[in-house]
């Protein structure tokens, strides 16, 4: 069974700057609804929340709980009874090395 594109339920992982905020953008620009998650909102999550209202939605989470990852898709699926794609955007940064060099 496809899946018009327009119609596609798709799960951003940390989408709230940088890239993932792009991907988000995009995703929603092309008329798919997109939930997405960080550990903090930001006023271009606010706006989009206000812009893309029934398309888009935001919570918040932090992927170094490890139950997290199965709560984000459970209340997906609970909200929408699908999740079409996933994006795995987020990542989990320390200090060290490469960030003081």
């Amino acid at each position: 069974m496809s899946v018009d594109a327009a119609s596609q339920v798709v799960l951003v992982s940390g989408g709230s700057k940088g890239l993932g905020l792009a991907i988000v953008e995009d995703l929603l620009a092309s008329g798919r609804t997109v939930i997405t998650f960080s550990r903090k909102s930001t006023p271009d999550i606010e706006r989009l929340a206000e812009a893309f209202q029934g398309q888009f939605e935001f919570f918040t989470g932090d992927l170094e709980d490890e139950s997290f990852p199965q709560q984000a898709v459970a209340r997906v699926h609970n909200r929408f009874g699908r999740l079409d794609a996933l994006i795995n955007n987020a990542a989990v940064a320390f200090d060290g090395v490469l960030a003081t060099q």
